[in-house]
Order: structure tokens, then C-alpha cells, then sequence
């Protein structure tokens, strides 16, 4: 599997988890950032290694081996949640929820839409000490993916914590 294969199948990967849309070659295209010949390229090869797999539609692309929970019963899918410490509580029915390929805050304890190229809503953002969204504004400018995920990640923290309230 070349690198290209790889980010590929990561991509799909990802838009089907996230978006929960099957992704088509022009999304794919557009998620790697190549052109539409290479992603084509690309997705066959996957689909010829049993990889990828078609929608039956013939529009969209699917992971064959993926795990359908159509058929699992509501009481078995709340017992392995709270087996893994995630409540039904948890899911506020009144916050904000983004549904498709909506990019919402990245703080996991918040659903609001933001634009595209914007990191968390300006509540969040802002409420961020000044030093920490230097540094992820700067580690981003300079493409350095390492310092980006570890300020990402400490501002992550910090809101999960409860400590980013501005007194």
C-alpha cells in the first residue's frame, strides 16, 4: 500500500465515521488534495486489494469490512456504552447538534458549527489562555503537525477540564 492508498482509505474512513455519508471519488479527490484522475486511480486499486468496496448504488464508496448495527438491540448498545463509560446522558438533546459534513468546535463537550479553517467557536476560542492560542496559530502557520496536536490537545484538556471558564 502506497502512502497515497493509505490517506485514501484514512479519509474515507473518516468521512463515513464522522459524516456518516459514503464519500464519492470527487470527495475523495478534494479530502486528499489530489486530482480527480489519481484519486480514481487511487480508490480502484483499493477496491482491487478488498479494501474499499462500491455502494451498491454505484455512487459512493464503503468499507467492507464495517460493522452494521442496524440489527443490534437498543439495550445491548447502551450496555457496552456504559461499559465503556459513555452515558446516553451525555447526548443533551437541547445543545446544538451538526449533522453531515458540518465542522463543529473542536472541544468534545460542544456541537456548534463553525467555519471552515476555524479550529473551536469563538466561546471556547476565546476563552483560551492567550499563550495557547498563539501557539496553536503559529504551530499551524508553520505546518508543524507535532506542536499543532500537542496545543490542540492541551486546549482540548483544558476545556474538558473545566478550568478554560474566564473568572
Amino acid at each position: 500500500m502506497t502512502p497515497l492508498h493509505a490517506r485514501v482509505l484514512d479519509n474515507v474512513r473518516e468521512a463515513i465515521a464522522v459524516g456518516g455519508l459514503s464519500p464519492t471519488i470527487a470527495d475523495v479527490a478534494k479530502l486528499t488534495g489530489t486530482p480527480y484522475g489519481t484519486a480514481t486511480y487511487a480508490v480502484k486499486a483499493l477496491i482491487d486489494a478488498g479494501l474499499l468496496a462500491k455502494e451498491k448504488s454505484g455512487h459512493g464508496l464503503r468499507l467492507p469490512d464495517a460493522i452494521d448495527l442496524r440489527g443490534v438491540a437498543t439495550g445491548e448498545l447502551t450496555a457496552e456504552l456504559a461499559r465503556r463509560g459513555v452515558t446516553l446522558a451525555s447526548l443533551d438533546r437541547n445543545a446544538p447538534r451538526a449533522l453531515g459534513r458540518v465542522v463543529t468546535c473542536a472541544a468534545d463537550c460542544c456541537a456548534t458549527p463553525v467555519e471552515r479553517g476555524h479550529l473551536m467557536c469563538r466561546r471556547h476560542w476565546f476563552a483560551l489562555p492567550p499563550a495557547l492560542r498563539e501557539r496553536i496559530t503559529r504551530s499551524n502557520a508553520r505546518r508543524d503537525t507535532a506542536a499543532f496536536e500537542r496545543a490542540v490537545t492541551e486546549a482540548r484538556d483544558l476545556i474538558d477540564s473545566g478550568k478554560w471558564r474566564k473568572a
